[in-house]
């Protein structure tokens, strides 16, 4: 690490100097307006809120009578999952995928529990034409049963109520996926998107941990100054800028995640909602900033103010972390304990042949006779 000391210095020395430079052209958008309005394609970010860059919060004196006013009358759903993809130890591939609903009714003060779980089996990675260890699979599985899980919500048409995903609604990810596994997402947060808009229930995708760079992406496009530096990304240029309960004005996705030149943007396959997810940083404890996004008809209609405020409560409720989404978080969770079962429950009902690799390990020396064996000589 000594040895190392000028080598790490140098580099957050020249991170802190880039993180100037964005944050001087971030804090004086407003005089980039007209360079903003002539990009074109995907370029990050497109501010669309007045009144500035920072939109500030005034904490209550009771923050229990607060939150209880901000919750009145509301219906929330969180939304998360887990899977076990298929391991070593069988040669035949069995996986597992898992999703919770949390519903919190704070007009009826009560709670509902959905939940899905789909065993994936060898027939239908052999259908999805995958290979048959893919783990792309599974995790497909689950964020399709999610999205079915928030579909459900969505079409119950609840008075007042919101769906919070632990996730983005703009899928990058899909974007490094094999062209056949791309589209079934891409049409999974479609239809989830449709929904959403046709039923007016707000759809959100919450990310407390983003290294999105949409806005520091625009700030290059617009200023001289900043260079393409992937050290720098939005929640860190953020997170010297908002206070507590402070978040940014709202910004429309144009991102550009193109690993080449030859492939398009996600967005660009997002048909009629290309340009209808927006998103604001909010902050709930000094130093992190979490991504929130959105279908711009919710801010057409005027709600993220209520939207932000609702963030806030369930911030407060659970201590720094939206509380909705930890329940759902803590429900569909599968740890080592769960697999370790699902494994056993495997062995009992079905029977499975083990993996050579795992007949070896469990094998151990039994086979390797002439380590016992002293009247055997090597030579």
């Amino acid at each position: 690490m000594k040895s190392k000391k000028e080598e790490i210095n140098k580099y957050d020395t020249e991170r802190r100097k880039d993180l100037d430079n964005y944050k001087k052209v971030l804090t004086n958008l407003k005089d980039y307006m007209d360079e903003i309005n002539e990009l074109n394609g995907f370029y990050g970010a497109h501010p669309i809120e007045d009144g500035g860059l920072i939109k500030k919060f005034q904490g209550p004196s009771d923050l229990k009578k607060w939150a209880s006013r901000t919750l009145s009358k509301k219906t929330l759903a969180g939304i998360d999952g887990s899977q076990i993809v298929p391991g070593k130890k069988y040669e035949v591939p069995i996986g597992l995928g898992h999703a919770v609903c949390i519903i919190d009714n704070h007009n009826s003060n009560e709670r509902d529990l959905k939940k899905d779980t789909r065993l994936v089996t060898p027939s239908d990675f052999t259908n999805s034409g995958f290979f048959t260890s893919s783990k792309e699979f599974v995790y497909f599985i689950r964020d399709k049963i999610e999205n079915n899980l928030a579909s459900n919500f969505i079409q119950r048409k609840i008075e007042n109520s919101y769906c919070l995903l632990d996730g983005a609604l703009v899928l990058s990810h899909a974007n490094r996926k094999k062209e056949e596994l791309k589209k079934r997402y891409l049409n999974n947060i479609k239809g989830l998107l449709k929904k959403s808009r046709d039923n007016k229930i707000p759809v959100i995708g919450f990310i407390e941990t983003s290294f999105s760079r949409d806005i520091s992406t625009m700030i290059e496009k617009i200023d001289s100054g900043p260079k393409n530096n992937n050290k720098i990304h939005d929640s860190l240029l953020l997170s010297e800028l908002l206070e507590e309960g402070e978040r940014t004005s709202v910004f429309m996705c144009k991102r550009d995640d193109r690993s080449n030149i030859n492939q398009k943007a996600v967005l660009a396959d997002y048909g009629n909602f290309q340009d209808q997810i927006g998103f604001f940083y909010i902050c709930f404890s000094k130093g992190n900033c979490c991504r929130v996004e959105f279908p711009l008809w919710c801010y057409e209609k005027g709600m993220v103010d209520d939207l932000a405020e609702l963030l806030r409560v369930e911030a407060y409720k659970g201590n720094g972390y939206l509380s909705i989404i930890e329940k759902a978080h803590n429900k569909a969770v599968l740890d080592n304990k769960d697999k370790e079962f699902f494994e056993k429950v495997v062995d009992k009902t079905v029977g499975l042949n083990k993996s050579v690799k795992e007949t070896k390990k469990s094998l151990g020396n039994k086979n390797v006779h002439w380590r016992n064996n002293r009247n055997i000589g090597l030579r």
